[in-house]
């Protein structure tokens, strides 16, 4: 096959050669973590390189280090979420809908704690308490005042 810029075949060709080298790599790597010995190795390695790295930074560094990191966990998490999307009717994220998850009896309810019984729902909060009447699930308003 010649490559050629920008052509689809070049680029389809490619895209299909790096999934199977990450594929690979990733099968590779699953099984040295079932290795106990290259686990704890591993571990240990990652404990010791954290240490060190803590200690090279400032307080302010440590900060921005830390910030980076869960800026770009939920920068991934959106992304997943968003290819999600496409596959189901209803995707929510938890913090925005309810506060808590309660189990009695084999009965799952979803619970939202307000601070004054003058707070209402949020829109998207109302539209998931309808979902839940509806599939036979509880959501359940507390308040604290």
């Amino acid at each position: 096959m010649v490559f050629k810029k920008d052509d689809i075949q070049t680029k389809e060709a490619a895209r299909k050669a790096a999934l199977i080298r990450e594929q690979n790599h990733n099968n590779i790597l699953d099984k040295m973590w079932q290795i106990p010995e290259w686990k704890a190795k591993f571990a240990q390695t990652g404990r010791e390189h954290l240490i060190k790295r803590r200690a090279s930074m400032t307080d302010e560094e440590w900060k921005k280090h830390c910030s980076k990191a869960g800026k770009n966990s939920r920068k991934y998490e959106k992304a997943v979420a968003d290819r999600l999307q496409k596959k189901f009717d209803y995707i929510f994220e938890p913090s925005h809908i309810f506060d808590r998850i309660a189990i009695k009896d084999n009965q799952l309810s979803f619970v939202e704690i307000k601070k004054d019984k003058d707070e209402k729902l949020k829109p998207k909060q109302k539209e998931f308490k309808e979902i839940c009447i509806k599939l036979g699930y509880n959501y359940l308003t507390e308040f604290y005042k």
